[in-house]
């Protein structure tokens, strides 16, 4: 949570400094994984979902789901990466946006034809992701 006043280090500082006078935040990566995209899901259609925070990242082609506990603070409890197996080897490449929808689904695009990602075939594409049907 982001305090007024808070001294969270920019410039001088890029991630978890562990230095007293910073207040380090509650998730920094090792690797560059800039986001491109952002959002929390609040929906009721995923509920083992609602309360995660979602990441879609452009260059380790992953869409990242952080787990968060809030007590007094919020607290990370588990990291995940979806639909990449390595680094830069994402199913889907490119991973630019991703949003809950009106309807509590949560939708993620690609951007692999923007000069930087690898196009495939029927790339860009918007994906949806639903409860699975029984």
């Amino acid at each position: 949570m982001i305090k007024k006043g808070g001294n969270y280090g920019w410039p001088a500082v890029i991630g978890a400094a562990h230095l007293k006078q910073y207040t380090d935040p509650i998730i920094a990566w090792e690797k560059t994984t800039p986001p491109s995209g952002i959002t929390f899901y609040k929906g009721n259609l995923l509920r083992h979902l609602q309360g995660d925070l979602f990441v879609a990242t452009l260059r380790s082609e992953s869409l990242i789901r952080i787990r968060l506990q809030k007590s007094t603070e919020y607290k990370v409890t588990k990291i995940e990466r979806w639909f990449a197996t390595g680094y830069f080897n994402g199913k889907y490449g490119r991973i630019r946006d991703v949003v809950e929808g009106p309807d509590g689904a949560i939708y993620f695009l690609t951007s692999n034809r923007d000069g930087r990602g690898t196009p495939r075939p029927g790339d860009d594409r918007i994906y949806v992701i639903t409860p699975k049907k029984s």
